[in-house]
C-alpha cells in the first residue's frame, strides 16, 4: 500500500577453488545490513526482503563438485542463514549424477 520501506546494505565475498578437471570448491559468505519499515510478515514484506529480516543477516554457501569416474559426478552443498532475531538455519544437499 506504499507505507513500506526497505534499505539493504550487501557485502559478499566469493572464492573459487579448481583442481584441474575433477573437483571445484566454491564458498560465498554474505553479511546484509536490512532497515525495513513496513509489515514484514506481509506478501510485500517478504517480496521487498527477499526472506531476509530487519536487521544483521549472515549468509553463507559452501559447495563441492567431483567427478568420481568417467560418467558419475558428485555435488555436495551446505548452505546457512542466521536472519534478524530468528535462529541460525542449516541445509545440506548430496546429489549424484550420472551421464549416459
Amino acid at each position: 500500500l506504499g507505507a513500506e520501506i526497505a534499505q539493504n546494505n550487501d557485502m559478499s565475498l566469493e572464492m573459487t577453488y579448481n583442481q584441474s578437471t575433477k573437483t571445484a570448491i566454491r564458498l560465498r559468505t554474505s553479511y546484509v545490513q536490512v532497515a525495513f519499515d513496513g509489515n514484514a510478515d506481509s506478501p510485500v514484506g517478504f517480496a521487498m526482503l527477499n526472506g531476509l529480516r530487519d536487521g544483521q543477516n549472515y549468509l553463507w554457501n559452501l559447495s563441492i563438485d567431483r567427478q568420481l569416474g568417467e560418467n558419475i559426478r558428485l555435488n555436495i552443498t551446505y548452505e546457512g542463514r542466521k536472519t534478524g532475531t530468528a535462529r541460525t538455519v542449516h541445509i545440506g544437499r548430496a546429489q549424484v549424477s550420472a551421464i549416459f
